[in-house]
């Protein structure tokens, strides 16, 4: 606990002095609340400015969505990517997996798509940036694709020691199962 308490301090003291010297003419956001029961009313904020940082967000994420929606359609790994993630789900569904073990699925599922949409980005800013092939840009490229190769394998990882109990648990151990893991029948 005093290990956590610790490293909050470490990151956040230089954040709030950075903070601090970045608006030096902003009072406490607070300060309204300190005032008489009477006299108490939140500072006035423009509805133009809630409603443009509104504006804003929806934005952000239509962005967002239509560079998922891009790799998704566009990128023929993904493609792959796409039969894995509904090959996990449904084999998660068909075998009852419990909640706890959902949140590996899920985290394996989201790095995964994570990982290619990185790469995606990567390969198209290096296409952008040097359309002739440069050696240096082929290794960017090449180590983007390693880390997606590196998180699929661990993806691949996690359902194995996901799924196995629930496979051995429904009967399946004595088939495939003991070809995989060299059980002896």
């Amino acid at each position: 606990m005093l290990c956590c308490a610790v490293i909050l301090a470490l990151i956040a003291a230089p954040a709030w002095l950075v903070g601090r010297r970045l608006r030096p003419g902003r009072s406490n956001p607070l300060a309204w609340r300190l005032i008489a029961a009477d006299d108490a009313a939140p500072p006035a904020r423009s509805r133009h400015r809630v409603a443009d940082f509104v504006r804003r967000r929806a934005r952000s994420f239509a962005f967002a969505g239509a560079g998922i929606w891009h790799v998704a359609r566009k990128e023929p790994s993904a493609w792959i990517h796409a039969v894995a993630t509904a090959v996990a789900l449904g084999a998660a569904i068909l075998l009852g997996v419990s909640v706890r073990d959902w949140r590996w699925i899920a985290l394996a599922i989201v790095a995964v798509w994570s990982a290619e949409a990185f790469n995606t980005a990567i390969e198209k800013t290096c296409d952008l940036l040097c359309p002739e092939f440069d050696a240096r840009v082929r290794i960017a490229k090449d180590a983007a694709a390693g880390a997606v190769l590196l998180v699929s394998i661990g993806a691949a990882a996690i359902g194995i020691l996901t799924f196995w109990p629930y496979v051995a648990a429904a009967g399946g151990a004595s088939g495939i199962g003991s070809l995989v893991c060299l059980v002896p029948q």
